[in-house]
């Protein structure tokens, strides 16, 4: 939350945050239904708050989207923990309507720069979360 990312900041501690997005969820939504699209995003949600460091804070975000915060986190080290939560889903089978789905997760990440509001960080995770699908999905993309 913005008091989490000022404390960071007030310490001089660096401060990165993920925005990431399950690949083709709407494709899933549309074929199995929203009760199953939304059960689904919830053992995402449980998937990734179990693979966190500690202290890290994930959220929902516009419903289908999840947002991790990172304290104590550099912009290379944010990168890392965002690819090794991204591995954690590639291969893994989610059972949908009696059968299993594999699914895949995009990712933007940023890190805090001087006079940035969390706002400012989400739009720009954002955007890079946009490059992230726009070339080819599945992966991680730095902040631009």
């Amino acid at each position: 939350s913005e008091r989490m990312m000022a404390q960071s900041v007030r310490e001089g501690r660096p401060f990165s945050l993920v925005m990431a997005d399950l690949d083709y969820f709407k494709q899933i939504n549309d074929r199995f239904g929203h009760v199953a699209g939304d059960r689904l995003l919830r053992e995402v949600g449980g998937l990734l708050q179990a693979n966190s460091r500690d202290g890290d804070v994930l959220c929902r975000w516009g419903g289908e989207e999840f947002l991790l915060l990172l304290d104590h986190c550099e912009a290379e080290e944010a990168e890392r923990v965002a690819e090794a939560l991204r591995r954690q889903l590639v291969g893994r089978e989610f059972p949908l309507a009696g059968r299993t789905q594999r699914i895949t997760m995009s990712m933007g990440v940023t890190s805090y720069r001087p006079g940035d509001t969390l706002q400012a960080m989400v739009e720009r995770a954002d955007k890079a979360l946009y490059i992230a699908k726009d070339s080819g999905r599945n992966r991680v993309q730095a902040g631009v």
